[in-house]
């Protein structure tokens, strides 16, 4: 709120230290490091990766009691679907999964 109120500018570091940002990368490491964090990403479940963003997102317009709700109607739909039977199949079977999205 201070930042907002006073219009102060802080460093990277600054911005870091405090949780405004979650990692500083030196400006030639910034395009490899972003493409490794897209990879990771990619090689999750679409479904799962989707269930989560909306769940951190809708913890921050309800009560605790309504997102844990929301969360564990998510949580009893991914356990439903293809990609959790592709998970638990890679994970016993040490592969790397293959989401379908499904």
């Amino acid at each position: 709120m201070k930042m907002i109120m006073t219009g102060e500018i802080i460093s990277a570091s600054e911005a870091e230290r405090i949780g405004l940002v979650e990692k500083v990368f030196e400006p030639e490491d910034l395009r490899d490091s972003t493409l490794e964090l897209a990879r990771t990403m990619a090689s999750r479940s679409p479904m799962a990766l989707q269930a989560a963003k909306e769940s951190i997102l809708a913890a921050r317009r309800m009560p605790l009691d309504e997102g844990l709700k929301f969360e564990r109607a998510w949580f009893g739909l991914l356990f439903s679907t293809d990609d959790m039977n592709e998970g638990v199949d890679a994970f016993l079977n040490k592969r790397q999964a293959e989401f379908k999205g499904s």
